[in-house]
């Protein structure tokens, strides 16, 4: 009888030591501006250790979760320049690029160096071409918000990749210097921010964090992660806690709640965005999912989704139009805009909103339609975070 008893100490003791670590990180999570790139050089996922995690599955799961793209020919000419603003918002132009990178980056963390190798000689391709390089002198149809997003969507699917893609592929040294500083540039140009002191003062004023703007800091600090620079990774906390600050207590975001029919579809891109930064932080030793600011976390603005997806009367009050709820469904190309639900799933594990109200049908029904891939949040969310098993 003494063993059980002291095994179950020991557990105590490990849970009691596990939840102080966790406040300590929170702790440190609130204060950014100490921040440091302790990993530099991985962006979301550590390679090595999801590999492992993948090889536990067979080989046809692997292949499910992890598909290589499909594509005949040149599926991606090189486009030097995103088009002006159409109908939806964003030039589509480039995203057969971004999705076959981020398919192929995916595949060959799952043992695919095929489609590693594919997409490392798409990549250079782009590189090399300096794909993207006349957006900013390109004139007021181009050098505007739309296109900015346009940009900010490639780089959000290619930089997660770009770590895969070395890994795995092994780019030689000038190819990785060719492709890296032409994403320097690239970021500099989806960068609209004037300098660290702007930057600071805009974000600190009140309502200037809507889908765009977390957009972008999460750009900025997904490069600060790549190439280990503090300043910019750190970007992405300050803004991730100054969202908090602005969400009401029921987790709703005043500027995504305010655009009538389509407030959850702004509501969703915001907690996209807001999840994937919490998942840059994750990786580098910083737990911003967790931390708590005036009462408001990110569980708040998950549960305010999600319910609101599942009983619409809980957005009465801020937007009583019938919603647009599209981003439901997978688009013809494959994205799905409800991919971020994979590292926000793997963490909480349990399909409840945090106040007691049921959302696991909502949460099963996207997971139904694995593998779930978006360049908003960064790739092939399946397989780089869904559990084995």
């Amino acid at each position: 009888m003494a063993r059980p008893f002291r095994f179950s100490i020991v557990l105590a003791s490990v849970a009691v030591a596990a939840l102080a670590g966790a406040a300590a990180r929170g702790a440190t999570a609130l204060d950014p501006e100490t921040w440091q790139v302790k990993r530099p050089g991985l962006v979301l996922v550590d390679p090595a250790a999801r590999a492992l995690e993948l090889q536990r599955l067979d080989a046809a799961e692997r292949r499910r979760l992890c598909p290589a793209a499909e594509s005949e020919g040149d599926p991606a000419p090189v486009i030097r320049l995103v088009g002006p603003a159409t109908a939806s918002g964003a030039d589509p132009a480039a995203q057969p690029f971004t999705l076959i990178v981020m398919a192929d980056a995916a595949a060959g963390l799952a043992g695919d160096r095929a489609a590693a190798g594919a997409a490392l000689a798409l990549v250079a391709r782009w590189a090399q071409a300096d794909a993207l390089s006349d957006l900013v002198e390109a004139g007021p149809d181009h050098n505007n918000a739309n296109t900015l997003y346009s940009l900010k969507r490639v780089l959000l699917g290619l930089l997660p990749a770009w770590p895969l893609l070395v890994a795995r592929a092994e780019p030689a040294p000038e190819l990785r210097r060719s492709v890296e500083d032409w994403l320097a540039r690239r970021v500099a140009d989806a960068d609209e921010a004037t300098g660290p002191a702007a930057t600071r003062a805009s974000e600190s004023a009140p309502g200037n964090h809507n889908h765009q703007r977390l957009m972008r800091e999460a750009v900025v600090m997904a490069y600060g992660a790549l190439t280990g620079d503090a300043a910019k990774f750190r970007r992405g906390g300050r803004i991730f806690l100054a969202t908090l600050r602005e969400m009401r207590p029921d987790g709703s975001l005043p500027l995504e709640t305010a655009r009538g029919p389509r407030a959850l579809w702004y509501q969703r891109h915001a907690v996209a965005s807001l999840v994937m930064i919490a998942a840059l932080a994750e990786l580098q030793g910083y737990d911003l999912a967790g931390v708590e600011v005036e009462g408001r976390r990110l569980a708040h603005a998950v549960d305010f989704l999600l319910g609101a997806i599942a009983e619409p009367s809980r957005l009465a009050a801020y937007a009583p139009e019938r919603q647009d709820l599209g981003f439901l469904e997978a688009r013809p190309s494959g994205r799905n805009p409800m991919a971020w639900l994979e590292p926000w799933h793997r963490r909480t594990a349990l399909a409840l909103s945090v106040d007691g109200l049921a959302t696991g049908d909502v949460v099963t029904t996207v997971l139904a339609h694995r593998p779930l891939i978006d360049e908003i949040s960064g790739g092939n969310l399946t397989c780089l975070f869904a559990r084995p098993g």
